[in-house]
């Protein structure tokens, strides 16, 4: 039996606004683009060096699709797997930092443990989801902040 991978619909796109994104591309069309989580890649040259960051390319929002004139696109090309996991790595930081929010939005009190616990688990969820599709490596998140003052509360339990 022979197994075929199926290509990732990772891309990036030159805007011809000059915006660079990266993004997963849902559908194409002759006149429009659609696509999911897309974030705009910066370059920071301040010290000497280059350093390259990502955003999300339209924040504040609930939409994760986002449709694009073709008309607007200089450019489109496959991100390689380097960038992949990059495009990846930020995804899952925005979304570890909403659940971080969250959970900080929904704590009766810094001693609320089970509110602390499910903000690990879906932390841990994501990351498990993520994992595959952008090829990431078991140290790209760290939940240690949160498991550091799980522990914490579970000595303060044991010392009462």
């Amino acid at each position: 039996m022979t197994t075929t991978n199926k290509p990732k619909p990772f891309f990036t796109l030159k805007l011809k606004t000059g915006e660079t994104l990266f993004a997963e591309i849902l559908t194409t069309s002759d006149t429009v683009i659609t696509m999911r989580n897309p974030l705009q890649v910066h370059y920071d040259t301040a010290d000497g060096g280059e350093r390259m960051f990502a955003t999300e390319w339209i924040p504040y929002v609930e939409e994760e699709n986002f449709p694009v004139p073709i008309s607007m696109v200089y450019y489109v090309g496959k991100l390689s797997d380097k960038f992949i996991k990059f495009y990846g790595t930020i995804l899952m930081q925005i979304e570890i930092s909403r659940i971080k929010q969250e959970v900080a939005d929904n704590m009766e009190d810094t001693s609320d443990y089970a509110t602390m616990l499910e903000g690990v688990e879906k932390m841990k969820d994501l990351f498990q989801s993520m994992k595959g599709k952008f090829n990431l490596e078991e140290d790209s998140v760290d939940f240690s902040e949160f498991e550091s003052a799980l522990n914490k509360h579970k000595e303060s339990l044991v010392l009462h």
